[in-house]
């Protein structure tokens, strides 16, 4: 089993990296735009601001939804350990509350991690990155843009 998933990982992985980075290029254009927009003041221009808008949530929450469900499944890990830890104070049979602190052991040697390409962690942290990342590249292209302009 450990071996059909090191097959099936490097392409997710492939395809999550191709995906933030093009998706990256993308959503910092889309930005750009509504940035422009809204410096024009531009009225008129209401559909088009707000379908970039909505766009862009679209694009985010794609973007972040595997780090979701890693939080999520972290989440049920930490609930399941402190049942575990529950019972191996109120287990009577030592052989088993051997073996429970065994596992409780192999969590806390091993926690759950997920990185592509060993890089970039799939975590909470991440939108947070990507975001500030986002933001920034906003920042510097709209410094740059009456260089374009003329």
């Amino acid at each position: 089993m450990k071996e059909s998933l090191n097959k099936t990982d490097w392409p997710i992985k492939f395809k999550m990296i191709v995906h933030m980075t093009s998706g990256f290029i993308y959503m910092s254009v889309l930005q750009l735009q509504l940035a422009t927009i809204l410096k024009k003041n531009a009225v008129k221009d209401y559909v088009k601001l707000s379908f970039g808008i909505a766009h862009l949530i679209y694009y985010y929450a794609v973007l972040f939804f595997p780090s979701i469900i890693m939080e999520m499944i972290s989440e049920q890990i930490n609930i399941l350990k402190t049942d575990i830890a529950n019972r191996v104070i109120t287990c009577t049979d030592e052989r088993r509350r051997a073996n429970l602190r065994q596992l409780l052991r192999y969590f806390r040697e091993k926690p759950l991690k997920y990185c592509i390409f060993r890089a970039i962690p799939v975590d909470s942290r991440l939108p947070l990155h990507y975001v500030s990342l986002a933001v920034t590249y906003l920042v510097c292209l709209m410094q740059l843009t009456h260089l374009l302009e003329d």
